[in-house]
């Protein structure tokens, strides 16, 4: 009885293991994309941060001329500047928060990758261990049977 269940007992290990592998690198698979696509969307708010502060600043040197201010000089330029430098701050915090998901989806592949493994060599040792214990109470039986 015990000699017939150790083979089933090591193919099941087998097809476990396997499937954890499976799972893991589908999961990380999964997470990695993610993580390519954070970059893009952050690429894309970063695209459409600028646009929309070339329009606003635009916007804002059409105004200064039509109220009299040279729109390169004095206030106006410095209200230019400071809307350069709170676009480059939106883009800079943009790019950031992009890559900061980016990089925390990527190492979460990396541990499906690592869970999958140890569960699959858990897996291995448990088959190997339920082997052994059946190898020694057959032994065992058998040193019974023939002393």
């Amino acid at each position: 009885m015990a000699q017939a269940a150790v083979p089933l007992m090591i193919a099941g290990a087998v097809v476990k293991g396997v499937g954890g592998i499976s799972a893991a690198r589908h999961n990380a698979s999964t997470l990695r994309t993610q993580a390519r696509e954070e970059e893009q969307l952050g690429q894309a708010q970063i695209t459409q941060i600028r646009s929309q502060a070339r329009t606003a600043m635009g916007r804002q040197v059409a105004s200064f001329a039509e109220s009299g201010f040279a729109p390169g000089t004095g206030t106006a330029l410095n209200s230019l500047e400071e809307s350069l430098m709170q676009r480059e701050m939106d883009v800079m915090n943009t790019r950031r928060n992009a890559a900061g998901k980016a990089t925390g989806l990527r190492s979460q592949a990396k541990m499906a990758m690592r869970q999958g493994v140890m569960g699959a060599l858990g897996t291995a040792i448990d088959a190997a261990s339920a082997v052994a214990g059946y190898k020694a109470k057959y032994d065992n039986q058998s040193e019974q049977n023939n002393g």
